[in-house]
């Protein structure tokens, strides 16, 4: 018996197709450790791990980081991933891949399996663990919460003997502290604006727009982000633009760099108290500080 004409590149074409699939999902089963499956034991461990190192995180439902998956994004996601890549080729758009953020690589994986699958040889898949600018930054913004953290220690396990039993902050850590707590805020704005830029001026204008029909569809395509939902980012990007953005953040600013008194002054009292002490044997205080000295001992 003898095939029509073109069945057979039919049928080969069916059985391409078939076997690409399975190869597809054999590899996200892979990905995710769905085909062992991963253990209750070592998850528990590592959920207990998160919540300790990420309170916040885990008290609003982040998912599980899992102890064997090449990925954490789950397989709805990987899934989601994959039909894109399949459409950018099917349409023939042009253009490589990234991913940023790669932890065990299982996405970069699945993106390289789809174009090995597909035969597709002339695309890139890049693969961008993190940026170094924006890392350096949070990097400076853990710096200044280890200073204050530090220092306020420091005021509270290392005080001096007062009047009636009692003690208080040694001097030179309170005088520190009133210097650093009116650069600390303005410091950590400056960096907010550089690294987010205009993506604070450019969400959604009121809550309204999440209840709209028209809208609502494309904030939750162009939003969302890799471990949030679209409105969970627009509720962060708003709550920062409040922070320093609004007439709110513009005085929590000025308040924050004048509350512990004129900028001169704070200095002048750290140099001041470091003569007292002896750490400093250069001039003796002048009598502008002498002065100072004085009417805050007559105030205390």
């Amino acid at each position: 018996m003898t095939s029509a004409p073109g069945q057979s590149e039919i049928a080969n074409a069916d059985d391409l197709t078939r076997l690409r699939s399975r190869y597809l999902d054999l590899l996200e089963l892979s990905l995710t450790n769905g085909i062992y499956g991963e253990s209750r034991l070592e998850t528990g461990m590592r959920a207990l791990v998160q919540r300790l190192r990420h309170p916040y995180l885990t008290r609003h439902g982040a998912q599980r980081w899992p102890a064997r998956a090449h990925t954490m994004i789950g397989p709805v996601r990987l899934r989601h991933l994959r039909g894109l890549m399949e459409r950018t080729i099917a349409e023939g758009i042009p253009g490589d891949y990234i991913e940023t953020g790669v932890w065990r690589g299982g996405a970069c994986i699945l993106m390289r399996g789809v174009l090995a699958a597909y035969g597709v040889r002339s695309r890139k898949v890049i693969c961008a663990d993190s940026f170094r600018g924006v890392q350096a930054a949070l990097g400076e913004i853990l710096a200044w919460r280890h200073l204050m953290r530090a220092i306020t220690t420091a005021m509270c396990l290392d005080p001096e003997p007062a009047p009636g039993g009692t003690v208080v902050p040694k001097a030179e850590y309170a005088s520190t502290i009133k210097m650093f707590a009116s650069e600390c805020w303005p410091a950590v704005r400056r960096i907010f604006e550089k690294q987010l830029a205009g993506s604070l001026l450019v969400a959604p204008s009121s809550y309204k727009d999440l209840k709209n029909a028209e809208l609502r569809p494309l904030i939750e395509k162009y939003y969302r982000g890799s471990s949030s939902t679209a409105e969970e980012r627009v509720k962060l990007f708003k709550l920062i633009w409040d922070a320093i953005g609004t007439e709110f953040g513009a005085r929590h600013e000025l308040y924050e760099i004048n509350y512990s008194g004129n900028n001169e002054q704070i200095r002048l009292d750290v140099l001041s108290g470091a003569r007292r002490s002896g750490i400093n044997q250069g001039d003796p205080p002048s009598p502008l500080e002498e002065k100072s000295c004085r009417r805050k001992a007559d105030a205390s």
